[in-house]
């Protein structure tokens, strides 16, 4: 997530999106975790990895473009079936169940978004508009990244 918040800075961005490209690349080619495993630790031993932000190399990839405003949040996770489970929020840098999000759509806290109650569960949804880039979906939709967010549930990669 670093990737996307100021804090670690212009130089700590460039260190996680590298060393994201770098582990990308060697897990399309290791089909085991053993495998990627040993191949991290060649990449760090042999300097591909980007272990300090002094480091002067630049990732010159691409970049993710990171919802903002009111419609800054994504889908990270999904229940068995298809059911939304958990979300993030960009804006706020904060992770949310579909229960934390539903009640903060209710308090009026997400004017971009409605509840909607499908066979006896409610679930968050995107206000219709004619924009389809700012309707709730995942970060797959924006680009392939790899993101480790903690939300109080299980942790994506």
């Amino acid at each position: 997530m670093q990737e996307f918040f100021p804090y670690s800075g212009p130089s700590g961005n460039n260190m996680d999106l590298w060393n994201n490209d770098v582990g990308i690349k060697l897990a399309a080619k290791n089909r085991t975790r053993l495998e990627l495993l040993a191949a991290v630790k060649l990449a760090l031993e042999n300097g591909y990895l980007i272990i300090s932000t002094s480091d002067t190399r630049k990732y010159l990839g691409e970049k993710v473009e990171v919802p903002s405003g009111e419609s800054s949040v994504v889908k990270l996770a999904e229940e068995e079936g298809g059911r939304n489970s958990h979300f993030f929020d960009f804006s706020r840098q904060k992770g949310l169940t579909r229960e934390q999000f539903v009640t903060a759509i209710k308090n009026g806290e997400y004017s971009a978004y409605h509840v909607r109650r499908i066979d006896g569960v409610e679930y968050p949804v995107s206000n219709l508009d004619d924009d389809d880039s700012n309707n709730l979906g995942s970060l797959a939709n924006l680009k392939k990244t790899i993101i480790t967010v903690s939300y109080g549930g299980p942790t994506r990669t």
